[in-house]
């Protein structure tokens, strides 16, 4: 989105079930840009709503603004995975521009994991999640029995967002395995820059 003052904001949501470490992933991703001069900066407080638990009640948000171009800012949100909270998910998703899916690898978790990547095609559509810049992040790689990432590519296919097809394989999302803990992170960045690069692109290329 391009305001009136020049200033081009973009969207982009965290997205997985309860527990999947999301809001860890947005904790950490600032501590790293707080640190360390990389392309984007955090900008303002981070604001998290959450249960007594620790749990995301609403959404959690923090803003980053490119290094390279000061005139481009990143709205990040995360989503509140419990089931209960699904209309407010699908407030939260509307004019995303780009989405990080976290992937629970602790496989006790996959089902939720299948609900939540299903839910996800259902309030976008298939075809548009085609379309809009995806994510995945394989967390928790730290932990026994994890997921892998063809039993990723498995799901991804089931439901159409994975195509061997040549021409089309360039649109297969990236899959990242990752710790979103800040003390051992494992790709947290480098996923956050690749949305980043994505969105930034399709919104270049994208006819005014």
């Amino acid at each position: 989105m391009l305001d009136k003052d020049g200033k081009i904001y973009f969207k982009i949501i965290y997205w997985g079930p309860a527990g999947s470490g999301k809001t860890t992933a947005l904790r950490t991703l600032r501590k790293i840009t707080e640190t360390q001069r990389l392309d984007v900066r955090p900008t303002g407080n981070m604001k998290e709503i959450s249960m007594v638990s620790g749990a995301t009640l609403y959404f959690d948000h923090g803003i980053f603004q490119s290094n390279q171009d000061p005139r481009i800012f990143y709205h990040t949100y995360t989503v509140a995975g419990q089931s209960r909270f699904e209309l407010l998910r699908k407030r939260v998703l509307q004019n995303a521009d780009g989405i990080i899916v976290v992937i629970d690898s602790n496989s006790p978790r996959w089902e939720d994991c299948v609900d939540s990547l299903k839910e996800l095609r259902n309030l976008i559509g298939e075809e548009n999640l085609q379309k809009i810049p995806l994510v995945i992040l394989l967390n928790k790689k730290d932990l026994p029995n994890y997921i892998t990432i063809e039993q990723v590519k498995n799901l991804l296919r089931q439901l159409n967002l994975w195509s061997e097809s040549l021409e089309k394989v360039a649109r297969n999302p990236r899959i990242y395995e990752s710790i979103a803990l800040f003390e051992k992170n494992l790709n947290i960045y480098e996923s956050f820059f690749d949305i980043v690069r994505l969105v930034t692109e399709q919104w270049v290329s994208s006819p005014l």
